[in-house]
């Protein structure tokens, strides 16, 4: 989930100090794609380790004096520099606050300084186990250099010690290592997200989190003329190497994956049937007073909705039933792009959700692909989602490219929205609190070119169409449709009401404003043209629930029994709103859809809707503690507002009454 890089040079190595410190330079701006939050670097194959870290980004880390210290001490006589190994790290926070240090990376455990990239899940588990280890911090890097550092203290080499250490690792995992006093580093990978760059030049190499950042790497003209004709390799998922600095000599070797051994804890899976159907005895809808359609779920609330004598809504009266396509023509259609190397073949868009973590199954193991998987982070990512991101793609071996926003501006964003928001309630612009991840479709076509493939792979449901966000912008004539496939002039009225509520509330006139056009522009302009996984295979969810769950031990959050959305960080929040103020949310319009395909009666989707839209308080709260807005003070307003409906006299709303405090209970959940 971040940004690894390093330097390796031995004796022979032509390296000035120039060189390395232009060589570095592009290596911490090139990977800071991948992390802003923290940045960090390290040196050593000559006595001590010297480690610099700070909570900054690695274009600020790079302009320090401290950063300018470390590289001037290395070479009081000239060349040359080696044997000298240098590391480096740019961070995407999973686990352990940037703000204390210690949970940034390199990590020091013992004799052991490594970085890594990836989520170790199991990292409790590995503390709880080996009780006599020291912790300092809370990442979870720390367990792995850990266990490296007690592996190497019992007289093995510094590449066994990490291959053993590696051994014990569930989730994702491309390290570096060094070892205090010895010329030796160790690389390894269970993702294939290392590669290698080298070159005519003796004693030289560099590697990379991604095969493009090393592609850029080489434009410089110093490095064209050091290392001449250079070949950019991928360590192999599953691989290693032990480099000894002093003469260049590598010792390769290999460890078992996630995939050759049992994944998770004994237990942990629940049956689907009893885990996501709905309940028994059933529940009580809170807004049973809204006229709702008699086929499917929709209430009277729904915008563009009206219903013919049978009390049929427009949405059903106007809907074609799926047609799946022939599945034999996706794999002619993969086949295409199949390589017969090995080598990335596709690309998999990867939120980390359910669908797209099914689809990357379906790729790797039924149709003999070679996906690289591609995840957006635009800051509400939740920290579910990216581990189980780490259990897919380290038991698939699967290369996991991300691109990190700048996740304070994007959050900043959002909560300069939320607050022009709550200052004049309008339905139809909530969306503009997700306009943050619409660059997703940009990043994939610039991913995909990056990479030389067409091949661009989404999972999306065709079940989970939210043509409402857009109706309450009267945009869309009551059809289900996703947005993209609008006309030209239904995406000119939209625009043209976003651009009318801007003038009429001020406030959403912020430092948003140009990321928001972006958005606007990815999302309905911007080339779509993607091989669409689920309209060649039928989409189940029960079957994509156990199988996840059976073999990924694919984590669920806590406070829904539903796995739709738990990877993302919005979702409970604006469906809370629209639930509040509107009477459903887009669970309604999902079940509805599955009761017009027949895949659940129209009791069941009420009762699982019903289940589903119980507010995710402890959720919600996170997602305003991460905008830096207070959870009392943001949802009393929101309950504060008159919603579209005409509530019975006495009639009290989920969340609290209108107008009133929130309920002590939800204030204690939230604590």
């Amino acid at each position: 989930m971040c940004g690894i890089f390093g330097v390796l040079l031995g004796p022979k190595a032509p390296f000035s100090l120039d060189d390395l410190r232009d060589s570095l330079s592009r290596l911490f701006t090139l990977s800071e794609s991948r992390g802003k939050e923290a940045s960090g670097l390290a040196v050593g194959g000559k006595g001590p380790v010297k480690v610099l870290k700070s909570p900054v980004p690695a274009t600020r880390m790079i302009r320090t004096s401290e950063y300018r210290e470390i590289l001037d001490s290395l070479t009081p006589n000239g060349l040359p520099l080696g044997p000298l190994a240098f590391i480096g790290h740019s961070r995407l926070v999973t686990k352990g606050h940037q703000a204390d240090n210690h949970n940034n990376q390199p990590v020091t455990s013992g004799p052991v300084t490594g970085i890594h990239n990836g989520i170790i899940v199991n990292d409790e588990e590995i503390w709880q186990e080996h009780g006599d280890l020291a912790r300092h911090s809370e990442v979870d890097t720390e367990a792995v250099m850990a266990l490296t550092a007690w592996r190497l203290s019992q007289n093995g080499g510094l590449g066994s010690a990490l291959k053993k250490a590696l051994e014990e690792v569930e989730g994702a995992a491309s390290v570096a290592v060094l070892a205090e006093d010895s010329p030796v580093a160790a690389l390894a990978t269970n993702t294939g997200s290392l590669y290698l760059c080298e070159g005519r030049t003796p004693d030289l190499r560099i590697f990379a989190s991604e095969g493009h950042i090393l592609d850029k790497l080489m434009e410089s003209s110093r490095l064209k003329r050091i290392m001449g004709q250079h070949v950019v390799t991928q360590l192999e998922p599953g691989r290693g190497f032990e480099l000894n600095l002093a003469d260049f000599s590598e010792r390769p070797f290999s460890f078992p994956m996630n995939t050759d051994r049992p994944l998770g804890r004994p237990g942990r899976f629940m049956p689907v049937t009893s885990t996501f159907r709905a309940p028994d005895p059933p529940h009580t809808d809170p807004f049973s007073f809204l006229k709702r359609c008699t086929r499917c779920i929709l209430p009277e609330t729904m915008p563009l909705i009206d219903f013919d004598e049978q009390g049929v809504c427009n949405y059903c009266r106007q809907y074609t039933p799926m047609v799946v396509k022939d599945s034999t023509g996706l794999e002619e259609l993969l086949k295409k792009y199949r390589s017969p190397d090995g080598s990335p073949d596709c690309l998999a868009a990867f939120s980390g959700g359910r669908d797209s973590s099914y689809g990357l199954h379906l790729l790797k193991t039924q149709y003999d692909m070679h996906p690289v998987a591609m995840t957006y982070d635009w800051g509400m990512v939740t920290d579910l989602a990216r581990r189980n991101q780490a259990r897919v793609c380290g038991k698939l071996g699967v290369e996991h490219i991300l691109i990190s926003a700048d996740i304070a501006k994007k959050r900043g964003n959002i909560r300069k929205n939320v607050k022009a928001w709550l200052k004049q309630p309008d339905l139809g612009m909530i969306p503009l609190f997700m306009a943050g991840d619409k660059q997703f479709f940009y990043w994939a076509n610039k991913v995909g070119e990056q990479m030389g493939t067409e091949a661009v792979v989404f999972c999306v449901n065709p079940l989970e169409k939210t043509n409402f966000k857009i109706g309450f912008c009267r945009v869309g004539k009551g059809k289900n449709m996703l947005p993209y496939s609008m006309t030209f002039w239904e995406k000119m009225r939209l625009a043209f009401y976003y651009m009318s509520r801007y003038a009429k509330n001020p406030a959403y006139i912020n430092g948003s404003v140009s990321d928001s056009v972006f958005a606007f522009f990815s999302s309905f302009f911007l080339k779509h043209d993607y091989i669409m996984l689920f309209d060649y295979i039928r989409w189940d969810e029960d079957l994509i629930n156990e199988l996840l769950i059976r073999e990924y031990d694919w984590e669920l959050a806590e406070d829904t029994k539903t796995t739709w959305r738990i990877g993302d960080g919005t979702a409970p929040f604006y469906n809370y709103i629209y639930y509040r103020l509107a009477g459903f949310t887009e669970n309604d319009t999902f079940r509805s859809n599955q009761i017009r395909e027949g895949v659940i009666s129209r009791d069941q989707g009420l009762q699982l809707s019903i289940e589903d839209n119980k507010p995710r308080w402890p959720s919600i709260a996170e997602y305003l503690q991460l905008i830096d807005l207070d959870f009392s003070e943001v949802m009393e307003r929101i309950n504060s507002f008159t919603p579209i409906y005409s509530p019975p006299e006495g009639w009290e709303p989920p969340g609290g009454p209108f107008g009133g405090p929130m309920q002590p209970e939800v204030l204690a959940r939230v604590r």
